[in-house]
């Protein structure tokens, strides 16, 4: 099996490691014997991740790895002896969505007639972005639960009790391909689920995240203060509510009890918790605001949805970005 992982920060440089690291000591006959792992990474992260290797501290354990890695597409496939014309078994797709369009190039020279093509991205958006360059066929839909980050150049840190990939064939169906990779993945000790209903799963996620990480982006506030605050508690559930409207009106087979589910989620977690966004926006870094709050904002203009707290946090935080970008 070859794996080429697009992106080696947080996400993809934490669930890569552990494939690559299996991998380097599977035993004959099991899933990940004989394979080999390539990142694809950039600037001093990559120039370290060559000289060093990758470092991870876990809360699962510490470990490191000496990886494959390039910049280039081209490169890290002939470093996986891809076979011509083939391309990587998966393609592991973990960065931002802001940098979706910088890599889509550089992912060719991996993508073949036997790809699968995973990504583990927020949002919705990528999947017609990727269908439309290399093919439907190749993709699956995926998400992951965990909090991770590049600390600093060469070195993950992962906090989090959960770290799990759900995934699945866009269709539902449970095919040949996806119980190869859930096959890797447990060889590799990461806790996942194949999905028949992934689409829908996709958007349980970015109907909560396009309400936490939205408002505590814009209010620039913990999630305990903005619940905490009877008006910031009311428009939380007003943003679940238009995404839930939003996900029903495009077609998508949400349970019955959608809004109760999110909240309960949210209503469950540390009080102390900032999204990824909201640290984002505050250290002047890119943010995913228009695969979050601004996807629910589109989607629901696409299918006639008002989304009036959706929107309005949106242009809040997009302001914010633009005037300390």
């Amino acid at each position: 099996m070859r794996i080429a992982v697009i992106g080696a920060g947080g996400v993809g440089g934490y669930f890569g490691a552990l494939l690559a690291r299996a991998a380097q000591w599977a035993e004959p006959g099991t899933a990940l014997h004989g394979a080999r792992v390539g990142f694809l990474a950039r600037g001093r992260h990559l120039r370290v991740m060559r000289r060093n290797g990758l470092q991870v501290e876990s809360v699962h354990g510490r470990f490191s790895i000496k990886p494959v890695a390039s910049d280039r597409g081209l490169r890290l496939a002939e470093e996986l002896a891809l076979p011509p014309g083939q391309g990587a078994d998966l393609v592991l797709l973990t960065v931002k969505a802001y940098s979706l369009p910088g890599v889509l190039e550089e992912m060719e020279a991996l993508v073949g007639g036997a790809t699968a093509i995973l990504p583990l991205m927020n949002g919705i958006d990528h999947l017609e972005v990727l269908k439309e360059r290399f093919g439907g066929e190749r993709v699956l839909g995926g998400l992951c639960h965990i909090q991770t980050s590049l600390v600093e150049p060469g070195k993950i840190r992962q906090t989090s009790a959960r770290r799990d990939i759900t995934f699945g064939e866009l269709d539902g169906r449970v095919t040949p391909r996806v119980e190869r990779i859930a096959a890797a993945f447990a060889a590799a000790g990461i806790p996942h689920r194949v999905s028949d209903r992934i689409l829908a799963d996709m958007w349980m996620k970015l109907i909560f995240i396009s309400a936490m990480g939205g408002l505590t982006a814009a209010a620039n506030r913990p999630l305990g203060a903005v619940l905490g605050d009877p008006d910031g508690r009311q428009v939380y559930e007003r943003m679940v509510r238009e995404a839930v409207a939003v996900a029903r009106a495009a077609g998508v087979d949400l349970p019955p009890d959608a809004v109760d589910q999110v909240m309960a989620t949210t209503l469950g977690m540390d009080p102390a918790m900032t999204s990824s966004m909201q640290r984002d926006l505050a250290a002047r870094r890119p943010v995913e605001v228009d695969a979050l709050c601004g996807a629910v904002v589109r989607y629901g203009q696409r299918y006639g949805v008002d989304t009036p707290c959706q929107q309005a946090v949106t242009a809040a935080i997009r302001l914010r970005a633009g005037g300390e970008g």
